[in-house]
């Protein structure tokens, strides 16, 4: 459950598989199943985006999230799981973006939709580090807002005061 708090606006199954890591908890099933679990919790909930019914995604409740975000921060794990969040959506969103005006270009423009809110938090997390990550922050800049119409009062609205 605490690895899921990386994530923002939902996550599909595949996110899900490249972010959690199961691997410090021995004999645990697949994430699958453990998604299963937590939503048969009401821990999970598991919707459809109108535009695509065959795409479930998953999404925590916004208190549970933030609980789930401090046990994350509390295990030492939140560094981690950031990490391999910032990596995934930093991977999709270039293969996406450069899809963007080819073959498979509403695909591409759907799933840059659905992922925005993740893609801006990584956008929003690579901004905040101390010292900058350039090359990673210009690649998270470019991704972000080079394919989706994203503009930086959208990114801005919702960083924390």
């Amino acid at each position: 459950l605490a690895q899921l708090a990386v994530f923002r606006g939902g996550c599909d199954l595949a996110s899900t598989e490249a972010v959690v890591d199961l691997a410090r908890h021995p004999g645990a099933p697949p994430v699958l199943e453990v998604l299963s679990a937590l939503r048969d919790k009401s821990l999970l909930f598991g919707e459809e985006p109108p535009a695509r019914r065959e795409a479930l995604r998953y999404r925590l409740l916004v208190s549970i999230r933030a609980y789930a975000f401090e046990q994350l921060e509390r295990s030492g794990e939140a560094p981690g799981a950031l990490d391999r969040h910032a990596r995934h959506f930093l991977r999709m969103g270039r293969t996406w973006s450069r899809s963007v005006d080819g073959r498979g270009g509403i695909e591409a423009r759907a799933q840059l939709a659905l992922e925005r809110e993740n893609l801006a938090a990584v956008y929003r997390r690579k901004l905040g580090n101390t010292p900058p990550d350039a090359k990673i922050l210009g690649q998270t800049r470019q991704t972000v807002f080079s394919a989706f119409p994203l503009t930086p009062c959208d990114v801005w609205a919702t960083v924390p005061a």
